[in-house]
């Protein structure tokens, strides 16, 4: 061990000795909270200050910056605070976070909050600065976060009026730094409801865009805009500059954007439309040609600047029919499907390039011409010259010599089953001796491990994989996930889980690694590992699951269901599953919650054991998993207690635990003496719910909703599924045709009598009356053909006889 010392210039103090060692540091695990993100609120906040007229977010900026509260007294004065309330407060002001602050508030003479959220509990209001003070710098966990929403909202009746916009701004901002989306969505609809000025829009949306890291949380930016543009609300350049730099900012987000812009009248600065032709670019096709004609109009733009005209004289209209190119071509280029048209792509850019013709566009750091390429015929690769006149550029080596074309090449030969698995390794051995720098290049060797496992080349996968985590380099996490997925199906999934293990002692395993780690555990039958890894998520990985995880779930329960012994299955349905439970599922008080948890998912994982046996926690997987589910979305929207069925069952399912032909019998003679009513779709949520953190973040989607469908109709409980879409309409999830067809599938069986006993009904049948329910919803636009229902009725089929053919394909193995 060597030390070098060496001296750097700083921009506050002096210059000082810095020491380093000659071997790299141990990566430090990462973090999901913000370190910036208290000094980003008192900044915006500031504004909203000014904007008010309130000294308060001075003085919040004063004591998040200072803790020794010397804080001038014009401050105070302004802010109507006295120096002793100042000092009354000194141990929560000095405390490092939310939960060490509560034991000091009983020493500071005044109740802790209430985490329920209740106002009546709320008996002594704090001083507003204090509430918005822990709100902004106070605050670093999921639950911490939900406890000052509760705090939010029950000092929301004591604040000053001109205030009560930014508490609640505050408190989504620290909903959306922890991706909690239900709650986030609720306040964030109560905000919109009920202020319209424009600076408190501008503070709301800088807030959630520089707290926001999840993807899903940029669902909720429509919202604003939307109630934005009804109240004739104009934003300010700061607020789209925060946007579409924000870590949520997604290509069709961006568009999103642009749009709002162009509605408003909004001309965009340099800076946004940077951000613009950057997001746009990596999107689909429609999106990069919104990015060729941001591209235009910045360099109009730039010219008017450099002739000196006024920068408004654009129209929006000139800029439709013209196609231009934009920078990072590359990657539209990568998203083709077929080596062959990228061959010839490239090709037709080196006769280009030979002609020594002045294009304009950047392919992997070369000068390209724009291309627009047919992925199905490669002889329609056309180029577009540019629209502004740009001066001669140099000619180029030829593009094979880059290594980014060699990436894009390998990228593209991984997707294109044409290509066979032998081929796209000497492909990979042509880029890596054409280009030393490509040696140990991580995305060249992932492409071609993520080729193989498309190719159901388990072996060399593997091999592939170990020598990628040989590499001298920190792998990304989406090489990870590759390298994890060709473990678990080549049929190694045990050496996935300790690597996974691993990886999380070291903070790079997120919710989305995890769905990708249950989703291969599906692809193989590991189900009983899915509920496993599902239970000790939290303790194993320190990660929540979002909507995607509990759907895995879901389908992971039904195939757990089909492929349930037959004896086995039959005791479970009278009660008697827990005889076949020979596991111990009592935790030693002296046995670590986490080592139980590890134990749990290796015995699942055992290769010598059966891959699913049918029994989780002793019980049937799908009651199990219905029960998860219907606790997660009652718990996050306990009104959907209140929602009643649109129709009722004439007839329990065939698979039903209550099925009795003589039941089947007098209800189909008898009737029905009573309809429940379908709930209003209509109906205001509450402003607040307390709800846990650990499923906050999970929202409900159209693929959650057709998952948990098809296991109501697999586990016997058919009559639930009108509550089901009752859900999804009240929730506002839009269902897909898929969803509805599904629905109506299973719904048919218990709701329709026999032919002779609807036409002396006179053709009414529950079936009809949901029929009648879901057109009122969606349209008839919006129904399923008979093409859809008859491919649902085949996939049903088909899923019910699949246990007769064959047991789920195990990649351990060989069958």
């Amino acid at each position: 061990m060597w030390w070098k010392t060496f001296r750097r210039s700083s921009t506050k103090t002096g210059a000082r000795f810095i020491s380093s060692p000659s071997t790299p540091p141990t990566p430090t695990p990462l973090t999901t909270a913000n370190a910036q993100l208290p000094w980003k609120i008192t900044r915006i906040t500031r504004y909203y200050g000014r904007k008010c007229g309130d000294p308060v977010f001075k003085l919040i900026n004063l004591l998040v910056n200072d803790r020794f509260l010397k804080v001038p007294e014009p401050i105070l004065r302004r802010s109507n605070l006295p120096m002793g309330e100042l000092i009354r407060f000194k141990p929560i002001v000095w405390s490092t976070s939310w939960t060490s602050a509560m034991p000091r508030y009983v020493l500071c003479g005044v109740e802790a909050p209430d985490a329920s959220g209740d106002p009546g509990a709320y008996t002594v209001p704090l001083p507003t600065w204090l509430v918005l003070f822990v709100l902004s710098s106070k605050v670093k966990k999921p639950d911490e976060a939900l406890q000052a929403l509760a705090l939010a909202h029950q000092h929301l009746p004591h604040t000053p009026q001109h205030l009560r916009p930014a508490l609640l701004s505050i408190a989504a901002c620290r909903l959306a730094e922890h991706s909690l989306l239900v709650p986030l969505i609720r306040t964030v609809s109560h905000f919109t409801g009920s202020y319209s000025r424009d600076y408190e829009f501008d503070v709301l949306l800088q807030l959630l865009a520089v707290a926001s890291s999840h993807r899903n949380a940029c669902e909720t930016v429509p919202t604003v805009l939307q109630a934005a543009r009804e109240r004739n609300v104009r934003l300010n350049n700061l607020t789209y500059n925060a946007l579409l730099a924000s870590r949520m900012a997604t290509p069709s987000f961006a568009g999103g954007i642009l749009r709002h812009m162009r509605t408003q009248g909004h001309l965009p600065t340099i800076r946004q439309l940077t951000h613009l032709i950057a997001l746009l670019s990596r999107g689909d096709t429609s999106q990069r040609n919104l990015a060729r004609r941001c591209t235009r109009f910045l360099r109009q733009e730039m010219l008017r600047r450099h002739n000196g005209a006024a920068l408004d004289g654009t129209d929006w209209g000139e800029l439709e029919d013209t196609p231009t190119s934009i920078d990072s071509e590359s990657t539209s280029l990568s998203t083709l499907r077929s080596l062959k048209v990228l061959h010839s792509a490239v090709e037709r850019v080196a006769r280009l390039q030979r002609l020594s013709e002045p294009y304009s566009l950047h392919f992997s750091g070369l000068t390209t011409p724009n291309l627009q390429v047919d992925n199905n015929d490669p002889d329609k690769v056309v180029t577009h010259g540019s629209s502004f006149p740009l001066p001669h550029i140099p000619r180029v080596q030829p593009i094979w010599s880059t290594a980014g074309s060699w990436r894009s090449s390998l990228r593209v030969a991984s997707r294109d089953y044409d290509v066979p698995a032998d081929r796209l390794l000497h492909l990979l051995e042509r880029a890596k001796s054409a280009h030393h720098s490509l040696h140990n290049d991580i995305s060249i060797h992932t492409f071609t491990l993520r080729g193989l496992v498309l190719r159901q080349e388990f072996t060399a996968a593997n091999s592939m994989w170990a020598h990628i985590r040989s590499l001298p380099l920190e792998l990304p996490r989406w090489s990870i996930m590759s390298g994890l997925e060709a473990l678990t199906l080549g049929g190694h999934a045990d050496t996935a889980f300790v690597q996974l293990l691993e990886y999380a002692e070291r903070g790079l395993v997120d919710t989305q690694m995890i769905n990708n780690f249950l989703l291969s555990l599906e692809r193989v039958g590991r189900y009983d590992a899915v509920y496993a890894v599902w239970k000790g998520m939290g303790t194993l990985f320190d990660v929540l699951p979002d909507v995607y995880t509990l759907t895995v779930l879901l389908k992971s329960a039904r195939r757990a269901m089909q492929h349930a012994p037959i004896l086995r299955g039959a005791l479970m349905r009278l009660g008697l599953g827990n005889w076949f439970d020979k596991r111990d599922g009592s935790i030693n008080e002296e046995e670590d919650a986490r080592d139980y948890a590890v134990q749990q998912v290796q015995r699942a994982l055992d290769p010598t054991a059966q891959p699913s046996t049918g029994l989780w926690d002793g019980k049937h997987p799908g009651t199990v998993a219905l029960i998860i589910a219907r606790q997660i979305l009652l718990g996050n929207y306990p009104e959907l207690r209140e929602i009643q069925s649109p129709s009722r069952p004439i007839q329990p399912s065939g698979n039903s635990k209550t099925y009795s032909p003589i039941t089947d019998y007098l209800r189909s003679v008898m009737g029905h003496t009573q309809r429940p009513v379908a709930s209003s779709p209509h109906t205001l949520a509450p402003a607040f719910v307390p709800c846990d953190p650990t499923y906050a973040q999970i929202l409900p989607t159209d693929l959650l909703f057709r998952a948990y469908i098809a296991l109501l109709e697999s586990d016997g409980q058919t009559e639930q599924i009108p509550i089901a879409l009752a859900w999804m309409r009240y929730l506002g999830v839009g269902p897909s045709r898929y969803t509805l067809a599904m629905a109506l599938v299973g719904w048919a069986e218990v709701s329709m009598d026999a032919p002779l006993v609807e036409h002396l009904k006179g053709g009414r049948s529950e079936y009809r009356i949901l029929l009648a329910w879901l057109k009122e919803w969606v349209g008839e636009q919006g129904m399923p053909g008979k093409r859809v229902m008859q491919q649902q009725m085949l996939r049903l089929r088909y899923f019910r006889e699949d246990h007769l053919r064959k047991r789920p394909r195990d990649y351990n193995r060989e069958d």
